[in-house]
């Protein structure tokens, strides 16, 4: 599983190092790193950042992008790529978030069809899958220190994000989907602070209803699993995404794993 970088304020910023891939080889250290979004970073875990980092790939829609940016690092490269298209302004006022998730909750079982929707374009989507091609190509870049990709939590958009540096390299299933659920570990107070202010706000505590806020707030094996079924379904696998879906030449891929693995 990815080893959690000590940090201050960013508990879900972590290393893919040592994780085993082709040939029983090992994921190189301090070269690939998943986390949440930056903006609360202390002055420390920004001084750690920029002694690890040089590219920094955000895959938040224009309004988080804008509203709760990513700190400046001297030194490090900063790619906005959003992933979800035309994905709309998030609301900040109380009576506006409380009415979208009163519309989101209306139904409990809503969250998981809306989720399972998301998850499902992230292969299904061309808009999407280009924009999973190019951050491939960025982290395949010649670089001396890591690569760091983030969404807001860590957990949707990068967490696929991470799912398709781990199948490049070989990484078993069972180890991306330990390493994709361990998202709920590391924000487990985040997750459980985010369900009841919203519980809070809609009015709506009963066990269906935060069983459904669960699959906007934290990582869902179901959610993974549905991702995996709509590849296999389109695409015969991960090989034939990258090959077909996505148009990644072979020679590319066989680079990357040697650059990536021990």
């Amino acid at each position: 599983m990815s080893k959690r970088i000590p940090m201050e304020k960013l508990p879900n910023t972590r290393d893919l190092g040592g994780m085993i891939g082709y040939g029983g080889r090992a994921v190189r250290p301090g070269m690939l790193i998943r986390s949440g979004q930056l903006a609360e970073a202390t002055p420390a875990d920004l001084e750690e950042l920029s002694r690890r980092i040089e590219l920094v790939v955000d895959f938040r829609n224009m309004d988080e992008h804008v509203n709760v940016p990513d700190p400046e690092m001297p030194g490090v490269r900063q790619v906005h790529l959003p992933i979800l298209q035309g994905q709309g302004p998030v609301a900040h006022d109380e009576e506006s978030r409380r009415l979208a998730m009163l519309s989101l909750f209306e139904d409990a079982d809503k969250p998981k069809a809306v989720m399972t929707h998301i998850y499902e374009d992230f292969v299904a989507n061309p808009y999407c899958r280009g924009k999973y091609r190019e951050f491939l190509m960025l982290v395949a870049e010649d670089r001396e220190k890591a690569a760091l990709w983030h969404c807001a939590a860590g957990k949707d958009r990068a967490g696929f994000a991470t799912v398709l540096v781990q199948e490049l390299l070989g990484v078993s299933r069972d180890d991306i989907f330990e390493d994709y659920m361990a998202t709920n570990v590391y924000l487990e107070e985040v997750i459980r602070k985010m369900t009841e202010d919203n519980a809070r706000l809609t009015g709506l505590n009963d066990r269906a209803h935060r069983e459904a806020m669960g699959y906007m707030f934290g990582a869902r094996i179901e959610l993974i699993r549905a991702v995996y079924d709509k590849t296999e379904e389109l695409f015969g696998g991960f090989e034939g995404l990258f090959a077909e879906g996505m148009q990644i030449p072979h020679g590319q891929i066989d680079r990357m794993r040697e650059r990536f693995l021990a």
